[in-house]
């Protein structure tokens, strides 16, 4: 992640505080603590979940899609309808924020099945955080020779 505006590749690839929605401050403080030690203090401390979480984000969140595909598709194909999705809503002026652990966490993703009446037939691919879409950051694309290393 760049997280911070004098990062000499800020702009490379999208992960930046502007694609983040996050302010400097939020951006100098997920630097400072982030995958160190500190952080390892601080969620034994039970405070982790406070940091990290999306909570508030997701409760005042527009709408929450449930994304799901026919059970014996193959994953490649799940995976692409997925992005395809996604890309439709960003057509429509929506942002959305994929929410993956609820689809990858069997137990939550039964709970979301069964509580939204999914069809057994189905199977739960990802859940979307969306809302309309406010000031859209710079698009970020990488050179092809980036892509290959």
């Amino acid at each position: 992640m760049r997280l911070a505006r004098s990062h000499p590749r800020y702009d490379a690839d999208g992960l930046n505080l502007d694609a983040l929605r996050m302010g400097s401050l939020e951006g100098f403080s997920a630097g400072a603590v982030l995958g160190t030690r500190l952080f390892e203090a601080i969620d034994a401390l039970g405070l982790g979940k406070a940091l990290t979480g999306e909570g508030s984000k997701t409760r005042s969140a527009a709408a929450i899609a449930l994304f799901h595909r026919p059970r014996e598709e193959s994953p490649v194909e799940s995976g692409s309808a997925f992005y395809r999705f996604w890309l439709g809503l960003t057509r429509l002026g929506f942002a959305a924020w994929p929410m993956a652990a609820v689809a990858d966490h069997p137990q939550s993703a039964e709970i979301c099945t069964r509580h939204f009446s999914i069809p057994a037939e189905r199977r739960l691919i990802n859940a979307l955080r969306a809302g309309i879409a406010g000031s859209v950051p710079g698009r970020a694309r990488l050179p092809l020779q980036g892509l290959i290393v």
